[in-house]
């Protein structure tokens, strides 16, 4: 179970994060695709970037890029 949620609409629940191998040009596809991006790319140090957006249904999902 995922509280990092919490802020995102109040919802608790499992986490969903997917794992891309390019931040920036995914959340321009997220948006062109429906979604909305919540949040600008976060540097996580030497792990890599994360990102809160919300699917068309309004879900939350991370985006995640490794160093």
């Amino acid at each position: 179970v995922n509280s990092s949620f919490a802020n995102m609409g109040g919802r608790k629940g499992v986490g969903i994060m997917i794992q891309v191998p390019n931040i920036k040009r995914h959340l321009k596809k997220f948006e062109e695709n429906g979604g909305k991006v919540v949040g600008k790319p976060m540097d996580m140090g030497e792990m890599g970037w994360y990102a809160w957006v919300k699917d068309p249904e309004g879900n939350p999902v991370t985006l995640w890029q490794e160093k």
